[in-house]
């Protein structure tokens, strides 16, 4: 009995093997360019959302950017409230920075990047701070930063 199954099961794998390539015969040859059919097609699909997206994208951009030019030429007043940034002590630097009196560059190195990726006016661009207020921040950090750095040295 167990001879029996064995030998079917030998013959159902010569029969999905093919003879020449010892390759196990796959699909066919129409299911394959329907195959690659389907994949051209979603391919196209996805370019042409993509298109469309740009070309939506592209009007939004041009539609705000023709009416602010159609105003008047008088500066425009700033109606926007500003959230004010948390004050820090300017005299001492590792506060400014955010770590303990006292810690290796590394940490001071650490501290100064995190600080400055938070308060960067580049990456908080959509934020509620004032974009100069922000300015002034990255400059004290940098500031404090290269005092640190002139103790260590």
């Amino acid at each position: 009995e167990w001879a029996e199954t064995r030998a079917r099961e030998l013959a159902s794998q010569a029969r999905m093997t093919d003879s020449w390539t010892f390759r196990p015969q796959g699909r066919s040859a129409g299911d394959r360019r329907r195959d690659r059919e389907r994949e051209n097609d979603s391919w196209q699909q996805h370019q042409q959302h993509r298109r469309q997206d740009r070309q939506r994208h592209q009007a939004r951009s041009h539609a705000g950017s023709s009416s602010s030019s159609s105003s008047s030429s008088a500066k425009p007043s700033s109606s926007k409230r500003y959230q004010p940034i948390p004050r820090v002590d300017e005299s001492n630097p590792y506060a400014v920075l955010g770590v303990p009196r006292g810690s290796p560059t590394s940490d001071i190195q650490k501290g100064f990047r995190r600080e400055l990726m938070r308060w960067h006016p580049d990456h908080n661009k959509n934020s509620d701070y004032d974009p100069e207020a922000l300015q002034e921040r990255t400059r004290i950090i940098i500031d404090s930063y290269k005092q640190l750095r002139s103790k260590s040295r």
